[in-house]
């Protein structure tokens, strides 16, 4: 319900916000009270908004239609994630900007926001204000984290987490896929790679993330985060 009087803040305070007449952007939230509030406030701040949807696959047969400039996506969508459809848009050599909604403070999704290279986060609970500033800086060409997160200090404490920026694209797909394949041989034929391949990547990653070098530390880690 917050979002709703934000909504009505920001056709009191902000319509004559000039420099968000020129931003486009699609939305897709499964909650409608959430997807109509944030839809009529930034359209109240002249945002376009070039469409909205409630499921996953509606999102998805969207974004790899049209390619909007900027999605804000609820995480858990249903039938398909967030996340789902970011990296079947990336396969297809979608560029479209992901902004991804989360409705808690996990250190999971934190964990996924590293990963996936999310352009911004927003958390369910921020002020509206919080949100525009967000999509501004995303549309500069920045990266956006919610300050929810940021107030989180246990979680930018964990070493390990801080350091996932620091792996190459490869050794990020490979530690998105160790949570639910766990082998380096079931790995190895999904990314069509060796499994000495894999195995290289897999202590490149224990290093990089200052992991314990103990057996299974990786796998651990991956599948608690």
């Amino acid at each position: 319900m917050r979002i709703l009087f934000l909504y009505l803040f920001s056709y009191l305070a902000g319509t004559n916000n000039q420099d968000m007449k020129k931003i486009k952007l699609y939305l897709a939230h499964s909650q409608e009270v959430f997807l109509f509030g944030l839809h009529q406030g930034l359209a109240n701040l002249n945002c376009q908004i070039v469409a909205s949807h409630k499921t996953g696959i509606d999102a998805l047969n969207y974004i790899l239609e049209e390619r909007p400039s900027i999605a804000i996506i609820e995480a858990n969508m249903p039938v398909l994630s967030a996340f789902d459809i970011m990296k079947t848009a990336s396969d297809k050599g979608v560029t479209t900007k992901f902004i991804i909604v989360f409705s808690n403070l996990q250190e999971e999704h934190l964990v996924l926001s590293r990963i996936w290279q999310l352009s911004g986060t927003i958390y369910t609970g921020d002020s509206f204000e919080s949100i525009v500033g967000c999509i501004q800086k995303v549309v500069e060409g920045k990266k956006c984290v919610s300050d929810s997160f940021l107030t989180k200090q246990e979680i930018f404490d964990d070493v390990p987490l801080k350091n996932v920026h620091l792996l190459s694209e490869t050794q990020i797909n490979i530690l998105s896929l160790i949570a639910p394949y766990k082998t380096s041989a079931a790995i190895a034929k999904v990314l069509n790679l060796s499994e000495r391949t894999i195995e290289k990547h897999r202590s490149n990653i224990i290093n990089k993330l200052k992991l314990p070098k103990k057996t299974n530390s990786l796998t651990k880690w991956a599948m608690k985060n």
